[in-house]
């Protein structure tokens, strides 16, 4: 697919500073920048760990956002947590 093969490069020429963030990013680049499944994303967003905004009906996710949640740990979602202590 076209489309992801962009989202993979952008990504990476964002690591590499290369190109500024961009300002929102739709379920599945959001999911892709963070790592996680959309499925995981969308529980995210609905036990409300990850803040979205809107585009119409499209939930969109600020740049601030997912820094904001990568910066910190989160073992409650991993299943494993009970066993990590």
């Amino acid at each position: 697919m076209h489309n992801s093969l962009y989202v993979s490069t952008t990504i990476d020429l964002m690591a590499a500073g290369e190109l500024p963030p961009k300002l929102l990013y739709s379920r599945r680049d959001a999911a892709h920048a963070l790592s996680i499944s959309q499925r995981s994303l969308d529980y995210l967003i609905k036990t409300k760990r990850l803040k979205v905004r809107y585009l119409g009906k499209k939930p969109m996710v600020s740049f601030e956002e997912l820094e904001r949640f990568a910066s910190r740990d989160h073992r409650e979602l991993t299943g494993n947590a009970s066993r990590l202590n």
